[in-house]
């Protein structure tokens, strides 16, 4: 016997889930400098980025609207691994979530209900199918996701000591919003930082609990901080949509005989056999695991063999490992640094910090991430940075069509694991020191150090 359930939640997630992957593909479109040279290797690399981002939003509507649904999937898959499978500086956690999901959307049936295909062939939000497509979505999509996070978060220092979010929330350009009311007690700080592992280390196996699911529904409400606190807001509400699964909805226990879409739900089955020995073998990478794994043996081989294959995995079934806002990402990153233009005697913060220090949606989501960790800690001197640095002004910064100058500047932000009040403000209070001076045209690009030889040694300096 099965539980089945009306299929209108799976249609819900399909029309929520790649709305948020259109979104993805609309900001890409509009900012294609930041991100053409990344796909270059691969067979669309001799396709205008433009036109690679209109094949991709021409398939997800076809996702949306449930066309040809199947093929739309498999073509969805295939445009995924073959954009955000190949990003490199540009990925962030989304894309692994994206390349799974579309792997998995080709055999779930997203589609029986609004869409064109359900009305072609007579179903409605009453098609009874079973329980387990929604529950699989969500372990996919979040739970394992989180569970496998919690074993780098009880390996950081940070984070086992209840302090996980605010350590983040305390860096002025790793937020949105100034939330120092919060912050600053003590006891609010240390729950959003235990909280959140004990979500996420449950989550996978309690929703398989018919009397437990409706408790998780908490976890939406973390997303929603997420949203509102941090820079990454696609991947606020993409994560969200997956709690639209978990709300209830009726069940019945059935025959598996009465329940549509027996062959679906084998094909998924075996998909799942099929990938998680992958998972398991990318779980193992975990600090807390990796650590306590002693000697060499099969199992330790075994990791090592899928550590070798790791960008394969990723690329093509969406398993990465989830080490997220760890301290090892702040403690050398913890300085905000900020491009600041100056036109006609104004001074225009281009987006990713301003005037205090905080982010904006701008410079969100991959942007964001990218501008963080991987690139305004690099050696002001190295070339790799210089290139960044031009393609991010021409994507961000405002033309008046002669030469434009632009100031980079930078204030110490002092990595603390204690926790303690006022932190978020004092940052943001702190005055800003020009590193260096760029002047940018079309054939002219001139840099020069104000006074650090090296940003990373200006982002070390006290």
């Amino acid at each position: 016997m099965l539980l089945i359930t009306p299929a209108q939640s799976l249609a819900f997630f399909r029309i929520g889930f790649f709305s948020i992957l259109l979104l993805e593909l609309i900001q890409l479109s509009m900012t294609p400098l930041m991100w053409w040279h990344e796909i270059s290797p691969t067979w669309l690399g001799g396709l205008s980025p433009i036109l690679i981002c209109l094949i991709g939003i021409c398939i997800n509507i076809a996702v949306i609207l449930g066309y040809r649904y199947r093929a739309a999937a498999f073509c969805n898959y295939i445009f995924c691994t073959s954009v955000f499978g190949a990003f490199r500086d540009l990925e962030y956690h989304m894309d692994y979530v994206y390349i799974g999901m579309s792997l998995f959307a080709i055999f779930v049936p997203l589609h029986v209900c609004h869409s064109v295909d359900a009305k072609r062939n007579g179903w409605d939000k009453n098609t009874p199918v079973s329980d387990h497509f929604q529950l699989i979505l969500v372990s996919l999509g979040i739970g394992i996701i989180y569970f496998e996070s919690v074993f780098y978060k009880l390996a950081s220092p940070t984070w086992n000591g209840g302090r996980g979010y605010w350590m983040p929330a305390t860096v002025p350009d790793a937020v949105l919003i100034d939330h120092s009311w919060m912050l600053d007690h003590a006891w609010a700080a240390y729950a959003l930082g235990w909280l959140p592992i004990i979500l996420e280390a449950t989550l996978l196996f309690g929703i398989w609990v018919s009397r437990l699911r409706r408790l998780y529904l908490l976890g939406a409400l973390l997303h929603i901080g997420i949203l509102f606190t941090f820079p990454i807001p696609l991947f606020a509400i993409g994560e969200l949509i997956f709690f639209v699964l978990l709300l209830p909805k009726p069940q019945t226990r059935a025959a598996s005989a009465q329940c549509r879409f027996r062959t679906s739900r084998r094909l998924v089955y075996v998909l799942l056999i099929l990938i998680a020995p992958f998972q398991i073998g990318t779980s193992l990478r975990a600090k807390l695991l990796k650590e306590n794994m002693p000697g060499q043996n099969i199992v330790t081989e075994y990791r090592d063999w899928t550590t070798a294959h790791k960008h394969d995995v990723s690329q093509y079934l969406g398993i990465a490992h989830h080490p997220v806002f760890m301290d090892f990402h702040f403690a050398t990153r913890s300085s905000t640094v900020a491009v600041r233009q100056r036109i006609d005697g104004q001074v225009t913060y281009l987006p990713g910090a301003d005037e205090t220090g905080l982010g904006d949606l701008k410079a969100s989501g991959r942007y964001w991430v990218f501008r963080k960790f991987r690139f305004i800690h690099l050696p002001v001197t190295s070339q790799r940075f210089q290139d960044t640095l031009r393609n991010y002004l021409w994507t961000f910064g405002t033309s008046t069509g002669g030469v434009e100058t632009y100031e980079i500047v930078r204030k110490d932000d002092t990595f603390y694991q204690a926790w303690r009040p006022g932190l978020l403000t004092e940052r943001r209070n702190r005055a800003y020191e020009v590193v260096a001076y760029v002047r940018l045209a079309p054939n002219i690009f001139e840099f020069k150090l104000a006074q650090a030889p090296d940003l990373a040694e200006a982002l070390r300096a006290k």
